[in-house]
């Protein structure tokens, strides 16, 4: 309850050296999980995260690599040339750790860790 608080308190913001999310966010939005239908929701999730992240910090982050964009309705995304970009909008690509992106699909087994150092911060504070 105490990190709740404080994340709300911009004052006493506790902020993180590096955060991993494997395979998650590439689930925003799209409703699987109860959360609402948001065709943005990786998106405003991957701000959020530069608000809890220090700036020059680091995000292990593993989403589903394609070499062609595609959404498969309800379950998940994959993120090829069009989407990937705007994904990591707001950070540095540092290294990738794995395999690089599946050539169609249906194969969403690429999913490397992608290591992302934080370049803003938080806009609101």
């Amino acid at each position: 309850m105490d990190f709740v608080r404080k994340q709300s308190n911009a004052k006493e913001r506790q902020l993180f050296d590096s955060i991993w999310s494997y395979s998650s966010i590439e689930h925003d939005g799209l409703g699987r999980y109860r959360d609402p239908l948001n065709p943005y929701g990786d998106f405003q999730t991957m701000i959020k995260i530069t608000c809890i992240l220090k700036p020059g910090g680091l995000l292990f982050l593993s989403v589903p690599l394609n070499s062609h964009d595609f959404i498969q309705f309800n379950l998940h995304r994959l993120y090829g040339p069009i989407r990937l970009p705007l994904l990591y909008r707001h950070f540095h690509v540092v290294e990738v750790l794995g395999s690089g992106m599946a050539k169609n699909h249906g194969d969403f087994t690429s999913q490397p860790f992608v290591v992302l150092q934080n370049k803003i911060g938080c806009k609101n504070g």
